[in-house]
C-alpha cells in the first residue's frame, strides 16, 4: 500500500519541508541525526500536526490542511514501534499485546495475542513483565503490540538502537520475516547503512528538514555517496 507525503511544519526553530512516495513493501527514511526522519515518521502518524500539505495512504487521506482533513492517530490504522520499546510496565507481556486489541471478544483476542507471540518468537512469555525482559525481548513485544491490530503501515523509529549488533541483527532477520509472513508495508527510520541493505526496497533520504533523494536502494547506492557512509 503506498504513502504519499506532501507536508510542511515548523517545529521550534526547525523547518520541515518534505514530499515522498513509498510505494509499498518496506521503505526506509534516511539520514543523519536532525534530519527530520522521526519528525516526519510522527506527522505520518498523526503524534503532529504539520502546518500545511497532504499524507495518504492508498486511497485514503489521512491529513489534508487545506481541506480540513486531521485523522486522529487511532483512526489511521497504523502500528508505530518507538526507538526505546515502550512497554507498559504494570502490565505483563499478553496485556501488553492484547491492548490494542480491546474490542475483540476475549477468546479472538486471545487466539491473536498467542499467534502474534510465535511470530516473534516469544511462545510461552504471556505472563512474564517487561522489567524481567531483555532489550531485545522488549523490542519484540513492540513489535507484537504493534502488529496486533493488523495495521495497513507499520512505522518504525530506529527500533533496534541501542542493541548489541547479534541481537540487532538477529532482529532484523525477524522483521525480514514478519514482513514476509504478515505483508504489512513498513516505513523505517534508520541512521545504519547495515539496515538499509538488509530490509529496503525503496528508500527516502532527508537531510535537514528535506528530501534530497529518494529511489531504489540497490540503484541509489550504486549512483550516490552513500556506499560507504552510515546517516548520510
Amino acid at each position: 500500500m503506498s504513502l504519499d507525503v506532501q507536508i510542511r511544519a515548523r517545529f521550534g526553530d526547525f523547518d520541515l519541508d518534505v514530499a515522498f512516495r513509498a510505494p509499498g513493501g518496506i521503505t526506509v527514511l534516511f539520514g543523519p541525526s536532525g534530519a527530520g526522519k522521526t519528525l516526519t515518521l510522527r506527522s505520518v502518524a498523526g503524534l503532529e500536526s504539520p502546518a500545511d500539505g497532504r499524507i495518504s495512504l492508498g486511497d485514503d487521506v489521512l491529513f489534508h490542511r487545506e481541506a480540513g482533513i486531521e485523522l486522529p492517530p487511532r483512526d489511521r490504522k497504523l502500528g508505530y514501534v518507538f526507538q526505546h520499546h515502550v512497554l507498559f510496565p504494570h502490565l505483563d507481556v499478553e496485556r501488553n499485546v492484547a491492548f490494542g486489541l480491546r474490542g475483540l471478544p476475549r477468546p479472538e483476542r486471545a487466539e491473536r495475542v498467542i499467534e502474534l507471540l510465535e511470530l516473534v518468537g516469544l511462545e510461552g512469555f504471556g505472563k512474564r513483565w517487561p522489567a524481567a525482559l531483555s532489550g531485545g525481548e522488549r523490542q519484540r513485544v513492540a513489535l507484537a503490540r504493534a502488529f496486533a491490530p493488523d495495521p495497513r503501515l507499520l512505522l518504525l523509529d530506529e527500533p533496534f538502537s541501542g542493541l548489541d549488533d547479534e541481537i540487532r541483527w538477529r532482529l532484523l532477520g525477524e522483521l525480514e520475516r514478519m514482513h514476509e509472513r504478515t505483508g504489512v508495508s513498513m516505513l523505517l527510520v534508520t541512521h545504519d547503512m547495515e539496515e538499509v541493505r538488509r530490509l529496503a526496497r525503496w528508500m527516502v533520504r532527508l537531510r535537514r528538514g528535506r528530501v534530497i533523494e529518494e529511489g531504489f536502494v540497490a540503484e541509489l547506492l550504486q549512483e550516490s555517496d552513500l556506499r560507504n557512509q552510515d546517516g548520510g
